[in-house]
C-alpha cells in the first residue's frame, strides 16, 4: 500500500507542476495555436506517464521496449519540471525581495548626510573623501 501512496502523491505533484507550466506558457503566448500545442503536449506527458506503471502497458497492449522509454521520458521531463519549478519560484522569492521600492526622498537624505559626513558615496558604492571637507 505505501508504493500506491508515494505513486499518488508523485501524480499529484507532477500534475499540479505541468499545470504551473502550461500557465505560464498559456500567459506568455495567449494565442490558439499555442493553446492547441500545450494540450497535445499535457496529453502526451500524461499517456507516456501512465507507461510507467505496468498494469497499463499490459491493458493496453503496447511493446514493453517502447512503453518503457516513453514512461522513462516523461518521468525524466517531469522530475527535471519539479526541479525548475521549484526554482523558478524561489528565485521569484528572493526577487521580490531584491527589488523592494527605492524611496528617492530617503536616498536624497542619506545622500545630504553622507555629504555633511565628509564621506561621500561614488555611484559604484565606494566611498571617497569629500573635497569640500
Amino acid at each position: 500500500m505505501a508504493n500506491y501512496t508515494l505513486d499518488l502523491i508523485l501524480i499529484v505533484v507532477f500534475a499540479l507542476v505541468q499545470w504551473r507550466i502550461t500557465s505560464l506558457v498559456l500567459a506568455a503566448r495567449p494565442h490558439r495555436a499555442v493553446r492547441y500545442g500545450m494540450l497535445a503536449f499535457d496529453v502526451l506527458i500524461v499517456i507516456s506517464y501512465s507507461f510507467t506503471f505496468s498494469v497499463a502497458l499490459a491493458w493496453l497492449r503496447i511493446p514493453t521496449r517502447a512503453g518503457m522509454i516513453l514512461g522513462a521520458g516523461s518521468l525524466a521531463y517531469l522530475m527535471t519540471a519539479t526541479a525548475v519549478i521549484v526554482l523558478h519560484f524561489i528565485l521569484k522569492l528572493i526577487r521580490r525581495q531584491l527589488d523592494a521600492d527605492t524611496n528617492p526622498a530617503r536616498r536624497r537624505a542619506e545622500r545630504r548626510g553622507e555629504r555633511d559626513s565628509g564621506h561621500a558615496l561614488r555611484r559604484d558604492g565606494v566611498r571617497r573623501a569629500d573635497p569640500a571637507h
